[in-house]
Formats: C-alpha cells, sequence, structure tokens
C-alpha cells in the first residue's frame, strides 16, 4: 500500500492536522478475535518491520512477517509518522490473517497535534488502530483515577488516553486510540493483552522480539 507523504516539516503538519480530523474515536467492532502488533527495529540508514498476527482465543500467534527497507526520513520528535508509518503500510499487504484491529509502537491520539503513528497508519489503512508507547511527550498533562496505577492523559484539555503502570517497579505505557476505537475500549483491550512478566502487551512484545531478531539477521 503506498501513500504520499511530505517532504517538508511544514507540510507535515498541516497533513497531521487533516489526518486528525479524519480519526473517528468511536468504537467499530463488536468482536475481537485476531489483533495485529507492527514495530520497527533500526540499524544505521534500514528499518525493520515486523508484524505478527494474534489469535486472542488461543492466544497463540498465527502470522509473523518481516521487511527490510531503507528509511525515507530521520528521526524527529512529534513527526515520528514519516520514518515508521511507510514501513507499516509496506508490510500490511503481506499478512494472509488481516486481524480485527492493530496495536501500534507509538502514540495514536496522544500527540500535540492529535495524530501519532498510530492515528496516521489507522486512517490511511482504514483500519481500528491502537497506539501503545513506552516514553510520553512533554505535551502530557495528567489526571488521577481511584486506582494509583492508571492516569488520565490530555493534551491542550482533550481526553486523550490513560497512562498505564502494570509493576510498580516498571515505568508505565501511554495508551490512546489511533482510528475507530475509543478511549476506555483502547485501554480495556490492552489490559487483557497484557501479561504480569512484560511491559507491553504480547502481540507487540512478540513483534518487538521479531524486529529485533530480523534486524539481527538481515
Amino acid at each position: 500500500m503506498k501513500a504520499d507523504f511530505p517532504e517538508d516539516l511544514s507540510d507535515a503538519r498541516e497533513f497531521q492536522k487533516r489526518i486528525a480530523e479524519k480519526a473517528v474515536i468511536k468504537d467499530s467492532l463488536k468482536k475481537i478475535s485476531k489483533v495485529g502488533a507492527l514495530d520497527v527495529a533500526y540499524k544505521g540508514k534500514q528499518g525493520y518491520v515486523a508484524g505478527i498476527i494474534f489469535d486472542v482465543e488461543k492466544k497463540e500467534v498465527i502470522e509473523k512477517r518481516t521487511l527490510k527497507d531503507d528509511t525515507t526520513f530521520p528521526y524527529i520528535p512529534t513527526f515520528l509518522f514519516l520514518r515508521e508509518v511507510p514501513f507499516f503500510l509496506k508490510i500490511l499487504p503481506k499478512f494472509g490473517n488481516m486481524p480485527d484491529l492493530f496495536l501500534i509502537d507509538g502514540h495514536g491520539i496522544a500527540h500535540p497535534y492529535f495524530a501519532g503513528s498510530a492515528t496516521i497508519f489507522g486512517v490511511l489503512a482504514d483500519k481500528p488502530t491502537i497506539g501503545v508507547a513506552k516514553k510520553p511527550l512533554r505535551y502530557f498533562s495528567y489526571i488521577p483515577s481511584e486506582n494509583e496505577n492508571i492516569k488520565y492523559i490530555k493534551v491542550k484539555e482533550r481526553d486523550v488516553g490513560i497512562q498505564y503502570r502494570l509493576n510498580e517497579k516498571w515505568k508505565p505505557i501511554y495508551i490512546s486510540p489511533g482510528n475507530k476505537i475509543s478511549i476506555p475500549s483502547s485501554f480495556r483491550i490492552v489490559k487483557q493483552m497484557m501479561s504480569t512478566k512484560l511491559k507491553l502487551p504480547i502481540p507487540l512484545h512478540l513483534a518487538h522480539l521479531a524486529a529485533a531478531e530480523s534486524k539481527s539477521l538481515l
């Protein structure tokens, strides 16, 4: 799948704003049986994207795909989509089993312009997506909840996601809807995919391992 990405940052910012307007932050799924997860590892100027399809009921991987390609953009905070989403779109057609939704290593609407990598991929691919990030953005503010492991994330007074700490010894993760799903459902689904032994949801952890393995082998 191809998309025309902007080549300079001013155009990229306008691109993000247009995508944000198209994102649907409402539930579109009645049942979830397969969850996909995408992650990218880097070595020099090359990226190694990995995608896995996880059977929710059987709790097992039913498909794994990897792809190596040159990076087309450097890492710039809040513009990560220019570096990673092209990889996600390239690997998408390789799947034989299309999942009900994708977990993306990155932010969804928890972003200063409400369009992180999970949102942009979700809108361009027309798929339900959830962003699960390991690091916050400096634009975040937090509202405590009754559960000390959960805080609500706001950007510019808008509710955008949830900070979640499964284990007090670990740093939290940052969960936000990307497209075609709500904040409560994003958190519920990610929480269901967690293991007490892992910081990330299981499918995303496996995608991370697959990307790292691909980088070491290719």
